[in-house]
């Protein structure tokens, strides 16, 4: 059920969003916190609101604190993202570092993990991917690990590195302390824009788009691309927009019983040559290979969602061949097809764009 809070409510909630200065920030959702009625439907909202205020004190005052010591120094963490699927891994210093080093085929040490953001290419099969180191290690510091969780709210898929209950049981609660649900499949995913409106990618059984599009605008998003499962409820979109956030996470774990608990979310750390798979069906992704008229097959695959169409991939590629697309040619299984714009990709497909 969605908390159906007032209007006043949710034009404070909008503000605060788009606030930039963090001390103002602050007041604004101290504000939106007293504005609401508290009893039993807004329990997970209240939970919620608390824990980014208090997150944001906590961060407020240690940027004081920092400018005092370390003047203009930058304290957050940020690596950009490169190529189309950024990974971080997390784990124990010690254990996450050699398995980062392995996987990026570097030889980095503990003095550089705690002084800057490490980043590497990891290279598995025909696929790279951009891997960030992000410690969780309950001997640090909460401000060293504060500074590596920017790191994994920013990648789009975490690579946990866990082999004992007590280790498991406080990387989940410090997630679940900043608002990361790493235990749940997410089902709705909303990233604010600055333009282009409000795109809809996937439905859902339990409301029609003109119901979100409403629901939305009732809190003041009018742009933004929203990500729906078939079993999102208005409740979870709004639980999204309060800063819940359900990330897509593989526990790496040579503990059998971790591997019959997490099912599709582990994987046996032996088994890393089958890390590939895994991560492009948590990512909801295929590979396509794509070819010029008269030219070889690209020897990397393109990575496109799931039920894209042709011209979607026409669009990745350049906006010219979405532009000016006449059909495309498709080789799969040993079998030629000569396609239109809307003809859905599977993984593996070799494409020709005739533009």
């Amino acid at each position: 059920m969605v908390t159906n809070l007032p209007e006043k409510a949710k034009a404070l909630w909008a503000k605060a969003q788009a606030e930039k200065d963090l001390e103002k920030k602050l007041s604004l959702l101290k504000q939106f916190y007293s504005s609401f009625p508290k009893h039993k439907g807004t329990e997970k909202l209240q939970v919620s609101i608390k824990r980014q205020i208090a997150n944001l004190e906590e961060e407020i005052e240690r940027r004081k604190n920092q400018r005092k010591k370390l003047g203009t120094q930058k304290l957050e963490w940020v690596i950009k993202k490169e190529g189309q699927v950024q990974l971080a891994l997390v784990g124990k210093l010690n254990e996450a570092l050699e398995l980062f080093n392995n996987l990026v085929g570097k030889n980095f040490e503990i003095h550089q993990v705690l002084t800057r953001p490490l980043v590497g290419n990891f290279k598995n099969k025909d696929l790279d991917f951009q891997l960030v180191l992000s410690i969780y290690d309950p001997s640090l510091s909460y401000e060293k690990n504060q500074r590596f969780l920017n790191l994994s709210k920013n990648s789009d898929l975490l690579l946990i590195l866990v082999n004992d209950e007590d280790y498991l049981k406080k990387v989940i609660e410090w997630y679940e302390e900043h608002n990361l649900d790493i235990t749940s499949k997410p089902i709705v995913e909303l990233s604010l824009t600055s333009s282009g409106g409000i795109r809809i990618v996937g439905s859902s059984k339990n409301f029609s788009e003109k119901d979100l599009r409403d629901f939305l605008e009732s809190y003041g998003i009018k742009n933004a691309v929203i990500i729906l499962s078939k079993d999102a409820t208005l409740e979870d979109v709004e639980a999204v927009i309060y800063g819940r956030e359900m990330k897509r996470v593989i526990f790496l774990t040579s503990r059998e019983d971790f591997l019959d608990n997490f099912k599709e979310n582990a994987l046996n750390i032996k088994d890393l040559d089958l890390l590939n798979e895994k991560i492009l069906n948590k990512l909801n992704l295929i590979r396509v290979y794509t070819k010029g008229i008269g030219k070889e097959v690209s020897q990397k695959p393109l990575l496109v969602k799931k039920d894209s169409s042709i011209l979607e991939v026409a669009r990745e590629i350049h906006k010219d061949l979405a532009n000016n697309f006449k059909f495309a040619k498709v080789w799969r299984k040993n079998l030629l097809i000569k396609v239109g714009a809307n003809f859905k990709v599977q993984d593996m497909d070799i494409i020709e764009i005739h533009a």
